[in-house]
């Protein structure tokens, strides 16, 4: 197996496996370049001991600043300016390859740390999980009105969604408009993209009756295509954890 080359006594530290089993090797797109990742496939390249160190802090206080404020039970608006606060004094450089090279070895290491026990991998997973989706959201909010830093994510991601088509949108129209918190005027809802997904993996987003359900699939707006994502990479790193 491959695993981070590090030089000094750890050299050969193994790394886990991408979830598919497989050591398919570094792999940056356009969601690193967004400050999101999959962390699907497994790097490779050099780092000193003391990058070694530095990393494992710097991602740890991190994780450990959300386990924190999660126990504070800080509304939400505090909760993501603090995190944003701690991303950027730990996991942050002016350099974007730099930064992207931080966050990758950063989870990396830690996820070859916690995989040892069933409470480090459940503590890992957890607070990695809430990450994600914290930059997840700032990413679908930060983007334009059309979401296009989320769309260029999904797409260099793989995500195998099913777009609805036009004609579908507006037989269902009525309904789609009808959902809590979508859109709110004829032009808004013209311009919002919806795609179809099996009920099962929008359980989320049924549970708090925020997309449409008919014959088993669920209709999800761009927008609160975050769950699903969300979900997609709380079951890939359970995965890889479990076969670390």
């Amino acid at each position: 197996n491959k695993s981070m080359n590090v030089a000094g006594p750890i050299r050969s530290r193994p790394l886990p496996l991408s979830a598919d089993g497989k050591d398919t090797g570094m792999s940056v797109g356009s969601s690193s370049s967004n400050d999101v990742d999959m962390y699907l496939d497994v790097p490779s390249f050099e780092l000193s001991l003391d990058e070694f160190e530095e990393y494992a802090l710097a991602r740890l206080k991190v994780l450990r600043k959300i386990e924190e404020m999660k126990t504070r039970n800080l509304p939400p608006e505090t909760f993501r300016t603090q995190l944003d606060a701690s991303i950027k004094a730990n996991l942050t450089s002016t350099q974007q390859k730099h930064k992207t090279k931080l966050d990758v070895a950063s989870h990396f290491i830690l996820r070859a740390a916690y995989c040892r026990t069933e409470d480090l991998r459940r503590w890992f997973l957890a607070q990695e999980c809430r990450l994600f989706r914290h930059r997840l959201e700032n990413l679908s909010r930060s983007s334009s009105t059309n979401n296009s830093g989320l769309r260029e994510f999904l797409a260099n991601n793989d995500f195998d969604l099913d777009p609805v088509s036009r004609e579908e949108k507006e037989r269902l129209s009525d309904k789609l408009q009808k959902v809590p918190g979508g859109p709110t005027s004829p032009g808004e809802f013209i311009n919002t993209q919806y795609y179809r997904v099996p009920f099962v993996q929008a359980l989320e987003l049924v549970s708090r009756r925020e997309c449409y359900v008919e014959k088993g699939q669920a209709y999800v707006p761009l927008a609160r295509i975050v769950s699903i994502v969300a979900a997609k990479f709380r079951v890939a790193l359970s995965k890889s954890l479990a076969l670390a």
